[in-house]
């Protein structure tokens, strides 16, 4: 900048991208602080304008949710976005939306400043309250180490709310459950924030709270049944006291993001793309304006923000400018963001900047996890432990399926999906819709084995990476009990949760064999989740995609060493 190579010029709107007939951008318009109109012309423009999060509009119509927070840095306004659609770009990671686990926000005029910070890692303070969804359920294990899994969690949640919920014993025994908050500050916050209620009963406070009452108490007597036997329903260790001495309390907390998941889709050169893939001439991109999404994938990952940004801005600068500045005329103003060679940059690291290689086995992986409990173990889905390969799930059309070919094509997977009728299959049409050219939707009757052999016949010759045997049925339970056995009814039950992952895995072993990753997965029996199969059940109940990502990090994690394991969500071991 001394020696005048480079100009910097403050208080100038950058509002358009100059364009040639062909697309090529060849410069940029602005207006400066005098509001004069000034043209920069120049081979390369790189736009590193940040974020859109301090923009509640373009936030609310990129997220889907509101900008709950005013924390972002107040000039992330989303301007490079605007402008690289507008020369013809597009737009990805938004799917990689993430958010905390919570915040007390100071009222409900968003985006709101913070009133308090709850102390939710049990590393620090194990907790003594519960914490539930607008439903009235606990969603998650309160003593889970992982803060990606208390937030992958929330993020399935009514409207990222939950509610810390406990009684008057737990207030006077448990340190504060607000990070820099005395006692004395905690009892008088009911008294004069609206988020924070109490009550004379569990009914009464979840109405007042806007919880669902008939949940909540579920909830509370179910939680005080684990404290009494030591067996919670979630698999909590830190339960020191139940839910039961008047009054009642519950705490409102808001899951908040200070960042935007989406940005300019651009190549592995940093050029920004336009929707068919092809680079826009001329148009490069770095830092925010990439979007977290793509930075840092679907988790907060510490430094992916501001070290993405640094590592391909110095790239940029190294790449499209020339090695030594030529001799700048004082008073002539010299091209600075803007490159002045024409070369093609050498390749650099993807902006999947959180994908990993991992080795491939030498023999196939047979894993067979009996999932149980509901404890939640969340991991992102870029799924960092492998690079994206090929996946074919049985039983794809709903519940944990569906689940599962949503998080692995939301990470780039190819997907080999099968349903028995396809052609009502419309929740996972819609994800081929949105995916397309990466997830095909094959037909399957598991107990039709002439079926599995005509559709690996189909895939002859291609390599499976995981085959995920999710396909399976309950029967009826009624049925299925000493004194009462329909064994026509056993039979079917046998045949397709036994029979048919055998005959499925037998007849794909070639196409596994034949890939990087050679992984194998049956899934016994997820616990209790949400699908068609547990309507009714009078137990809490984990989500979908909650028993899907315990899937994904089970599979992620194991070894040829765990081939032939029951394995619980955590990975451990369970005895035969």
């Amino acid at each position: 900048v001394d020696g005048g190579a480079v100009s910097i010029l403050l208080k100038h709107d950058v509002f358009e991208l100059l364009q040639d007939r062909d697309g090529r951008v060849r410069g940029v318009r602005a207006r400066d602080d005098a509001g004069a109109v000034r043209e920069f012309t120049a081979r390369s423009v790189v736009l590193a304008t940040g974020g859109y999060a301090a923009d509640p509009a373009t936030y609310a119509r990129l997220s889907g949710r509101p900008q709950y927070i005013n924390l972002s840095y107040r000039h992330s306004r989303g301007r490079g976005l605007e402008l690289g659609l507008a020369a013809g770009g597009s737009l990805r990671g938004m799917d990689n939306y993430m958010s905390n686990y919570g915040l007390v926000l100071t009222s409900d005029d968003y985006p709101a400043g913070v009133f308090a910070r709850p102390s939710d890692f049990p590393q620090k303070r194990p907790p003594w309250e519960i914490h539930v969804n607008a439903e009235g359920r606990r969603f998650v294990r309160e003593d889970i180490p992982s803060v990606d899994a208390r937030e992958q969690a929330l993020l399935w949640q009514t409207g990222g709310r939950r509610w810390i919920v406990f009684d008057q014993a737990i207030l006077d025994a448990a340190p504060p459950v607000l990070q820099n908050f005395t006692a004395e500050d905690l009892r008088g916050a009911f008294d004069v924030h609206p988020w924070f209620r109490r009550a004379g009963t569990v009914a009464e406070l979840g109405r007042a709270a806007g919880i669902d009452a008939t949940g909540l108490e579920a909830s509370v007597a179910l939680y005080n049944y684990g404290v009494k036997t030591g067996m919670d329903p979630l698999g909590r260790g830190h339960h020191p006291l139940p839910i039961v001495r008047a009054p009642f309390y519950a705490i409102r907390t808001q899951a908040t993001a200070v960042t935007a998941a989406a940005g300019l889709t651009v190549d592995g050169s940093l050029r920004v793309l336009r929707t068919d893939g092809t680079p826009i001439p001329g148009l490069y991109a770095a830092g925010e304006v990439l979007g977290a999404g793509s930075l840092q994938g679907k988790a907060y990952s510490g430094g992916m923000m501001v070290t993405p940004s640094l590592t391909f801005g110095r790239l940029l600068g190294d790449r499209l400018l020339p090695r030594r500045a030529p001799a700048v005329r004082r008073g002539r103003p010299a091209h600075a963001v803007i490159g002045s060679r024409p070369v093609e940059p050498r390749p650099v690291s993807s902006s999947r900047t959180y994908a990993m290689t991992q080795r491939a086995f030498p023999r196939i992986l047979v894993a067979l996890f009996l999932l149980i409990g509901t404890g939640a173990l969340a991991v992102p889905s870029s799924h960092a432990d492998e690079s994206p390969g090929t996946v074919l799930i049985t039983g794809a059309n709903r519940g944990i399926g569906l689940a599962l070919a949503r998080e692995y094509a939301a990470a780039g997977w190819t997907l080999v999906t099968t349903a028995r009728r396809p052609a009502d299959a419309a929740d996972l049409k819609a994800l081929a819709a949105a995916h397309p050219g990466r997830v095909s939707i094959e037909p399957l009757d598991v107990l039709d084995h002439a079926s599995i052999d005509a559709l690996a016949t189909r895939y002859q010759g291609r390599p499976i990476d995981i085959l995920i045997n999710n396909a399976g049925i309950t029967g009826n339970r009624f049925q299925q009990v000493p004194g009462k056995l329909d064994y026509a009814e056993f039979r079917q039950v046998f045949e397709t949760n036994v029979v048919a992952p055998l005959k499925i895995t037998d007849t794909f072993l070639p196409q596994v064999q034949a890939s990087r990753l050679k992984k194998i997965v049956v899934i016994v029996n997820p616990g209790p989740v949400d699908t068609d199969m547990m309507k009714g059940a009078p137990i809490p109940l984990q989500s979908p995609a909650e028993a899907a990502s315990r899937v994904i990090a089970v599979t992620t994690k194991a070894t040829l060493e765990d081939t032939g394991r029951f394995s619980d969500y955590r990975g451990g071991e369970l005895p035969w």
